[in-house]
């Protein structure tokens, strides 16, 4: 698994911004927590990892064998996703390989087929460590059980479930939390899997599972 090239897309606002969690401690997470920066750490376990930002994929000058959408910690206009982010939606709905989307990432894939990003109906969002209801067996659910704990940090989701997609996990107050593609390589998580712990280890499980398929497919790209 090593041998793997991962392409990390860094969706902050510029290739600067790291992503630092807002409140950090009080979810939990060490102080100063950079989302890129630990993202990166916990995919080079996997591989070698290349961060590049969303407004510089005309730079991408290799075929990585996975990559992932970065979530977003500043704000956005989810009204212009298909104009701020033209780019990587064509690389979402044509993928060179598996794409992983966490968070904004989830949003962008399933605006790119055609399902919008919308405020939460509690404004105040979800954050910090949560239990999921898993839906359906899956590459990234095996070995879990039908509860699984994550960490979650968003205010906006996912407005319906995209044509083409099933859904892997629900909460009571957001119902697409995980979702695949039926046919191609594409998953999202409206959670942070890579912000796992030893308390709560599920987002550690559910990489694990990731990989171990990318790794079995990669020799051939057929997912």
């Amino acid at each position: 698994m090593c041998s793997l090239k991962i392409l990390l897309i860094n969706n902050e606002p510029n290739s600067e911004d790291l992503g630092l969690i807002p409140d950090a401690e009080e979810y939990g997470l060490p102080s100063g927590c950079l989302q890129i920066q630990n993202l990166k750490k916990k995919l080079a376990a996997y591989g070698e990892v290349i961060v590049l930002h969303y407004k510089a994929l005309e730079q991408l000058n290799f075929i990585p064998d996975c990559i992932f959408l970065s979530g977003r910690f500043a704000p956005w206009d989810a009204k212009t996703l298909d104009t701020e982010f033209c780019k990587e939606m064509d690389l979402i709905r044509n993928p060179p390989c598996p794409i992983f989307g966490i968070c904004a990432g989830i949003q962008l894939i399933a605006a790119a087929f055609g399902s919008p990003c919308v405020d939460m109906s509690h404004p105040e969002g979800e954050h910090g460590y949560q239990s999921l209801d898993i839906i359906c067996d899956s590459v990234l659910t095996k070995g879990m059980d039908q509860r699984a704990q994550f960490f979650l940090y968003h205010v906006e989701r996912v407005c319906f479930l995209p044509k083409g997609f099933r859904l892997l996990a629900s909460s009571r107050d957001c119902r697409i939390q995980m979702m695949e593609h039926t046919t191609l390589p594409i998953f999202g998580t409206q959670f942070h899997p890579e912000l796992y712990c030893d308390a709560f280890p599920d987002g550690k499980k559910l990489l694990e599972n990731l990989f171990a398929r990318i790794a079995i497919i990669q020799p051939n790209k057929n997912f």
